[in-house]
């Protein structure tokens, strides 16, 4: 199942955003810059941890519910952490201070 998805599911993380693609017949783009991303989470269930993949979350301020969900990406531990260590470096400097 997370090899399909993963065919299925692109996740680019770059150093001002985060795009998620995802569709075969129809496709899906939603393409989030890291200085909206209010919130970054991740869920694995039992097959998962064995595995190494789960789901990421990323939220933005005004959104009800998470703005990319991304299932069947692999090691979602470390990719979060990528994500949250480029959203500090792209913070400006006053906000670093507080």
């Amino acid at each position: 199942y997370a090899e399909i998805k993963r065919h299925i599911e692109l996740l680019a993380i770059t150093s001002t955003r985060v795009i998620h693609l995802r569709g075969i017949l129809t496709k899906m783009l939603t393409d989030v810059s890291l200085t909206q991303i209010s919130d970054t989470s991740y869920a694995q269930d039992f097959l998962g941890l064995l595995l190494r993949y789960g789901t990421i979350l990323i939220n933005t301020p005004g959104s009800p519910e998470a703005e990319i969900v991304m299932r069947g990406i692999g090691y979602p531990d470390k990719r979060k952490k990528l994500i949250d260590s480029l959203i500090e470096i792209t913070k400006p400097s006053h906000q670093q201070r507080r």
